[in-house]
């Protein structure tokens, strides 16, 4: 069960920083759908609106403590709540990638 976790989180990191990388390259927008729907490429060094910007340190601190607690939460999960334990992996993978751009 473990391995899976493994598994899901690595898979899950490595899509986060190619999709990241791939966004990062993207001039003005790429529309996806004609006038209903563009991919348009801003960047937020806050968080929600703008919140904090500047004090990237709190957050990076904020990701890691979570990420510790998803660890620990997976370490003491009963392993019967397979969807859960799917979800820690994926949860733990975003909050890493969101570390790793501030």
């Amino acid at each position: 069960m473990y391995l899976i976790f493994l598994f899901l989180f690595v898979f899950s990191f490595f899509l986060d920083i190619i999709t990241k990388t791939f966004a990062t390259q993207i001039n003005g927008s790429i529309t996806v759908i004609d006038n209903f729907f563009a991919l348009t490429y801003v960047e937020n060094k806050g968080a929600a609106w703008g919140l904090g910007s500047g004090h990237q340190w709190f957050f990076i601190l904020v990701g890691l403590i979570f990420a510790v607690v998803l660890v620990g939460c997976i370490l003491h999960l009963n392993l019967k709540y397979k969807s859960l334990f799917y979800s820690i992996s994926f949860l733990l993978a975003g909050t890493l990638g969101n570390c790793m751009d501030r």
